[in-house]
């Protein structure tokens, strides 16, 4: 009877030895998966906050692809295709075409701030719509005709006034849909 139970003490011993070892073992790593593509019924953000940063790389990336097609003088028209849709993108593919057109070409770099968040929606991604005032900062920028000489006015407004949309994509991207200058008296200041 002792000699069973001493088995059975032992046996129960090195389950616990191996139980506990087997914790310290690496875990196998996961293999990677490809992003999932987001839920219809989801919301795309997790907060306002998330929505809002999202929103200023979108529009930022808008901006980083337009300067490059000023900058080519209009005929690298395609880098907005990722960046814009609807009425945006056919606007951009119209001011790039009045570049061609005119043998003009941007040079330096445009920038924006945030003045005000209009209205936010982002329920799911195919509701996603996120608008904002903004203010584009063109004091980086010039406008170069074909001889190199400058199209830009000396006291043009260097902070210019847009309302801006946003809105997702199907894969759950948020491009700009809508930019329209504001009319009104401007709410940029410098």
């Amino acid at each position: 009877m002792r000699s069973l139970r001493a088995r059975v003490v032992r046996v129960m011993l090195g389950a616990l030895v191996v139980a506990s070892l087997a914790g310290c073992a690496a875990s196998p790593v996961p293999a990677p998966t490809a992003p999932a593509t987001p839920d219809a019924a989801a919301p795309l953000f997790a907060s306002d906050e998330e929505a809002l940063a999202a929103a200023e790389e979108a529009y930022g990336a808008y901006q980083a692809a337009f300067d490059s097609v000023s900058a080519s003088g209009g005929a690298e028209v395609d880098a907005l295709e990722t960046v814009a849709s609807g009425v945006a993108l056919e606007r951009a593919r119209s001011s790039a075409a009045d570049l061609l057109a005119a043998g003009a070409r941007g040079i330096g770099d445009t920038s924006f701030s945030i003045h005000k968040v209009q209205s936010m929606e982002y329920a799911s991604p195919a509701e996603t719509r996120i608008a904002l005032y903004v203010c584009d900062d063109v004091s980086g920028a010039d406008l170069l005709d074909a001889k190199g000489d400058s199209l830009v006015l000396p006291d043009r407004p260097t902070l210019v006034p847009f309302e801006i949309v946003l809105a997702a994509t199907e894969r759950g991207l948020l491009i700009l849909a809508e930019k329209n200058f504001w009319a009104g008296e401007s709410y940029c200041s410098g």
